[in-house]
């Protein structure tokens, strides 16, 4: 069967300077090349970006850093303090110095709503502008504003997707507004973020990322995991029901090799486009699985596999192309 996609592995905004490798569409004889580095004329952070997000011509920044510093300006040198949140503008890549908002503790993951009128933001915060907000946050993409969306996780949340009602979370925690929700949750766009009761996908360890399908009819799953809702047979990756949580078949889960003391394959990054689901893989142990693999949505069979000795932690679709961190 052919591929008719290019899948690029290629370093984060963040890392300028850096190379990146090129793989062919090919999965059983990849074609290896070299894309140059070139220096960015982009604004630096003094630590690690960890979440990027875009809505209405800004560019959103989420991580460990406390400042940014504008181009061409050596490390510790025309610092201007951004705490774990930052915004840019698109087109010209200048600091907007209207949303400047305090958190004491990292961003891991950023999302934005259909509409592109709300920023959501998890990660390991309690507050924001000390104002309280237990590892999540949601602000207003047109004023910058907090707003009072306000669910509180007790503990790390890495992954967060939306849809025009609801707002599925995934991470270590396990319990949203007190009440049981392990590692994986749904909560109301509305109001202040009222957890659903109604969907369950509990996690036996962390949830890294999600993604809805274009369709909007199945949630996707990746992380540490080794089963949900009881079922082991999502290992690292699966896909549930968004309205119940219920598991899905999802047999291209088969190619991600089952934890032993030699061998921890976690799922890092997930992402969709219209006809396909991309998983990135982590592998610990000596020729453990690194890479990445495509299944169809409609019924979640394998389309292709790329293997590769090296973390694969983010991966986004971009004008057909699968672009891999």
């Amino acid at each position: 069967m052919r591929v008719k996609r290019v899948v690029a592995a290629a370093t984060l905004a963040a890392l300028a300077g850096t190379t990146a490798v090129v793989l062919s569409a090919t999965p059983a004889a990849a074609v290896q090349g070299t894309l140059p580095g070139n220096t960015a004329s982009s604004w630096q952070t003094n630590g690690t970006v960890r979440a990027l997000a875009y809505a209405n011509g800004l560019v959103y920044l989420g991580g460990d850093f406390t400042a940014v510093r504008p181009p061409g300006a050596a490390p510790g040198t025309s610092e201007v303090a951004r705490s774990y949140l930052a915004a840019f503008d698109a087109n010209t890549g200048a600091l907007v110095t209207s949303f400047n908002h305090s958190l004491p503790a990292p961003v891991y993951r950023l999302a934005v709503s259909p509409d592109s009128a709300t920023l959501y933001a998890g990660g390991d915060f309690a507050t924001v502008d000390g104002v309280s907000r237990a590892r999540l946050a949601a602000f207003s993409t047109s004023t910058g504003a907090l707003t009072s969306w306000a669910p509180r996780a007790n503990r790390r949340v890495n992954a967060i997707v939306a849809s025009a009602t609801t707002v599925y979370l995934g991470g270590s925690f396990d319990t949203v507004n007190g009440a049981p929700a392990v590692r994986a949750a749904a909560v109301t766009a509305a109001g202040t973020g009222t957890l659903r009761t109604d969907f369950t996908a509990s996690a036996t360890d962390t949830v890294y990322s999600m993604a809805l399908s274009k369709q909007g009819d199945t949630l996707y799953l990746a992380g540490a995991f080794t089963s949900i809702n009881g079922d082991t047979s999502a290992n690292a990756a699966a896909a549930v029901d968004p309205v119940s949580g219920a598991l899905r078949p999802f047999p291209a889960g088969s190619v991600i090799p089952p934890k032993t003391d030699a061998c921890v394959s976690q799922m890092k990054s997930v992402t969709t486009d219209q006809t396909s689901v991309y998983f990135g893989a982590e592998g610990t142990g000596g020729g453990c699985f690194d890479g990445t693999f495509a299944a169809n949505v409609s019924d979640g069979s394998l389309k292709w596999v790329s293997r590769c000795l090296g973390a694969t932690q983010g991966a986004e679709v971009v004008n057909g192309v699968l672009y891999i961190g």
